[in-house]
């Protein structure tokens, strides 16, 4: 079933079901797009299949294993940003996602993993940035 949200300024828009976790990830980032615009939020291009030549210069470009995938840059109660792991059915969180979101944490910011829900990332998004349009 889509979700259907209005943005501040009245418009409608549907964000559609997910079956993969790029599709997960896609509407997640269209609801921050919409509903919190002002707020600094990326993707980090981490995973992926990438032959070892590109893996190589990605890596010396500076992509880190483990960074989460969404990363929100606003500092509010006492945290420096909110950083969110996206999975999908039974995925799990590896070994350097879980070091990194320590490190995050240890960095005073506010980590979370979410699966599978939209509603989920909605509640944590808006309870942390307020319910602000």
């Amino acid at each position: 079933m889509a979700k259907t949200l209005t943005t501040s300024n009245g418009q409608k828009i549907k964000i559609k079901n997910y079956k993969t976790e790029d599709d997960f990830q896609i509407a997640c980032i269209r609801y921050m797009q919409y509903m919190h615009p002002k707020v600094i939020c990326i993707h980090t291009p981490n995973g992926g299949f990438r032959n070892k030549r590109e893996a190589g210069k990605f890596k010396r470009m500076g992509v880190v294993r483990g960074i989460p995938d969404i990363l929100i840059f606003k500092a509010k109660g006492g945290y420096h940003g909110l950083a969110i792991e996206l999975k999908i059915n039974n995925n799990r969180v590896s070994p350097e996602q879980k070091k990194m979101l320590q490190r995050l944490k240890d960095e005073d910011w506010k980590t979370e993993v979410l699966w599978d829900s939209l509603d989920d990332f909605i509640y944590v998004v808006d309870d942390y940035l307020g319910k602000t349009l």
